[in-house]
């Protein structure tokens, strides 16, 4: 039996052997061995499992061909191919009290809840939280990107948990260091949010029958308006908000403005499907469904005439923050079937997006790409957001939650 279980190990790491030599001598192979063994075995050594991924810079994997190898960025490009709860586009501090002229892009990861910036110049990547949060299915981040409300359902069910996060920036200057976080839970069963620019935090809150508004830790809470309707969508509109209901084909919505002392005046509906996107100058656009067709229009702060644009959802446009008669729309090839937008907020539907310029004062519209036929790429724009330079329109794929930007200038 000795005899045997001998004859069976030597044989054994004859064979191991001769895979470790098959391996050492493969041309063009630079990995290592320990890691060539490694990935033979079926489940690995149990090592690297929960390992925090480092800080390091690195490069992303543009769907057009790895960038930064000499390459130039195509003016549309992939910031994320993970899907993404939310992100922002700022212009960091360079620590003296001064504003960067350059663009950062900040996304949370929606799996892990960990969060990356991305320099849309080089598209080189710093993780910047390795804090594991799963199941994010909603971010929103402050202007300055210094904080971001994390919105995921608890255990399965309807009720909606937020958490309130503080990034502060690591005082080492070493690429491997990631800020450091402080969170703060967020009581109430909301359903809706905005970051004004002022750092005011907006919610609607279906447990309090109330819109609320806070600091962005949740803290100086005060009851901003009373309803037991609750279905309310909110968009910053100045110093004031938009509000209004949640939209269907077939019932009619409304919209109205909202002061920070509860000042409630209606401007829209009542409207089937209504969504509004107002801009900062107190212009907005708005689509709604008319027997089964969806309209869009426009109009200016300056001036009361509307402008009929070519019909999409108005929530898949931006308003210029530079120039308050230009607005950036995603319109699909195909056209809409009666039963939107909601079939599109539900993911019953999905439209492959080619995105324009829209010039209202002048009534000048402009094609700025057509990813289906420039990249073979079909995009849904979901949550189209300018830069603070306006030089890139960054949006979200609703068909697989990716990130992108197009290069504006």
């Amino acid at each position: 039996m000795k005899k045997h279980l001998t004859i069976i190990l030597i044989i054994g790491c004859i064979i191991l052997l001769a895979i470790i030599g098959w391996f050492w001598l493969l041309p063009g192979s630079s990995a290592p061995v320990a890691d060539k063994v490694k990935d033979l075995l079926p489940f690995g050594t149990g090592e690297g499992v929960n390992i925090p991924i480092d800080n390091t810079q690195q490069t992303i994997d543009n769907k057009q061909g790895t960038i930064n190898n000499g390459q130039s960025i195509p003016a549309l490009f992939q910031i994320s191919s993970d899907p993404v709860a939310g992100f922002v586009a700022f212009n960091p501090s360079t620590g003296s009290g001064q504003v960067s002229t350059t663009t950062t892009i900040r996304y949370a990861d929606r799996a892990t809840g960990h969060i990356y910036d991305v320099d849309p110049n080089t598209l080189l990547k710093t993780k910047v939280t390795n804090k594991t949060l799963p199941k994010i299915y909603r971010a929103y981040f402050s202007p300055d990107g210094d904080t971001v409300i994390y919105q995921s359902l608890s255990g399965g069910g309807d009720v909606v948990d937020t958490l309130s996060i503080s990034l502060t920036a690591p005082k080492s200057t070493s690429t491997s260091a990631v800020y450091s976080i402080s969170a703060t839970a967020i009581p109430g069963n909301i359903s809706d949010i905005v970051v004004a620019s002022n750092n005011v935090l907006y919610s609607v809150d279906k447990s309090r029958l109330a819109i609320i508004s806070s600091n962005l830790e949740g803290g100086n809470l005060k009851e901003v308006y009373s309803s037991r309707f609750t279905d309310w969508r909110l968009e910053p509109y100045g110093q004031n908000l938009l509000i209004y209901t949640k939209a269907a084909s077939n019932t009619p919505g409304f919209a109205y403005t909202l002061t920070p002392s509860g000042r409630l005046t209606k401007i829209l509906g009542p409207l089937d499907g209504l969504v509004v996107k107002p801009n900062s100058d107190g212009g907005y656009a708005y689509s709604y469904n008319m027997s089964g067709s969806l309209n869009l229009m426009a109009k200016e702060s300056s001036t009361a005439q509307e402008v009929s644009l070519t019909p999409t959802i108005a929530e898949k446009c931006v308003w210029s923050q530079e120039r308050s008669w230009v607005i950036f729309c995603a319109v699909p090839e195909s056209k809409f079937s009666t039963d939107e937008p909601e079939n599109w907020y539900q993911g019953v539907t999905h439209f492959s997006d080619k995105v324009w310029r829209f010039d209202i004062r002048v009534n000048i519209s402009e094609a700025l790409v057509d990813p289906k036929k420039t990249f073979n790429t079909d995009i849904d724009v979901y949550k189209p957001t300018l830069s603070p330079n306006e030089d890139y329109l960054l949006f979200i794929n609703k068909n697989d939650l990716s990130l992108w930007a197009l290069r504006l200038e």
